[in-house]
């Protein structure tokens, strides 16, 4: 009989909410639905039963850490399942920043999640794209944020996810620079 295909990455859409309501997202923030447990124990059982050794779990949402009792069990489960299959898992979470607390903080250190947090760079370029809801920008609720993720992180464990919006494709790099002087060390563009 034929072995079941390797699978290295999942992602996981953990929830529709959110608390931004950005130019380019099309998801229902009004939806308020996230991933069932049970459903999403399946996807973890379907990446760490398949054969290879290096599993990648990324969780996304809308924003993920509105719903930070689901991503402890989540976590949870896949990092018992992985340890108790031999398994080596790499756990990354992607952000908007806004929500990044002390509790949030915490349970990212713990579980020893690599952050990922969606940017645009400076206010100009992240305002036009990053709005809450209502449209103000979101650069400085986020700028406020920065410092405390940095203090209670590996710096080298948060990550930029530099979005680059047409409009502003022309200061893509002023906004790189922007994301440098924040603190990030590691930059996706």
């Amino acid at each position: 009989s034929k072995s079941p295909k390797e699978i290295r990455k999942l992602k996981i859409a953990v929830t529709a909410d959110c608390c931004l309501d950005c130019r380019h997202c099309f998801i229902d923030k009004g939806d308020h639905s996230a991933i069932k447990p049970g459903h999403a124990r399946k996807a973890v059982d379907t990446l760490i039963n398949s054969p290879g050794s290096e599993k990648k779990l990324e969780l996304y949402g809308g924003e993920a850490l509105l719903k930070l009792p689901l991503l402890e069990e989540i976590t949870g489960y896949a990092a018992d399942l992985a340890h108790k299959k031999r398994k080596k898992l790499a756990v990354w979470l992607a952000s908007n920043g806004i929500t990044l607390g002390p509790r949030e903080l915490e349970f990212i250190k713990r579980r020893g999640i690599i952050l990922s947090i969606s940017l645009y760079g400076t206010r100009k370029s992240h305002d036009y794209v990053r709005r809450f809801p209502g449209g103000g920008g979101s650069f400085d609720a986020l700028k406020l944020r920065l410092p405390g993720v940095f203090s209670a992180l590996d710096p080298l464990r948060v990550t930029a996810l530099l979005c680059v919006h047409p409009r502003f494709s022309a200061a893509a790099f002023d906004d790189f620079l922007g994301i440098a002087a924040a603190g990030f060390k590691v930059i996706n563009i």
